[in-house]
């Protein structure tokens, strides 16, 4: 069994991470953006009284990916799409109690 190689000797292992560390900054863009629109979508679903979960929509987003792992991403980033969802329109509720 050899000794533990450090980092300078794996090269490869160090491009790979580096990789990853760009794509996941890219990916991390693009889920704030995705938000950016969830809040929204909940403004316009609190406005016009529609249901925070559109499970049809939920199947059609699921359907695009093959891969059990995108698909395992996906189910929990429409959970937290949900729960942004329903914290936006608690916080529409508030503020318009305080109005009247």
């Amino acid at each position: 069994m050899q000794g533990k190689k450090t980092n300078k000797e794996l090269p490869m292992l160090e491009k790979y991470r580096k990789e990853i560390d760009k794509i996941d900054g890219e990916l991390g863009k693009k889920l704030l953006e995705r938000v950016k629109v969830i809040k929204k979508i909940a403004k316009y679903k609190n406005q016009h009284s529609l249901d925070t979960r559109d499970q049809r929509r939920e199947k059609l987003i699921l359907k695009r990916f093959k891969s059990p792992f995108q698909r395992a991403i996906f189910k929990e980033i429409l959970e937290q799409s949900r729960e942004i969802q329903n914290s936006q329109a608690k916080s529409q509720a508030v503020s318009l109690k305080k109005k009247v």
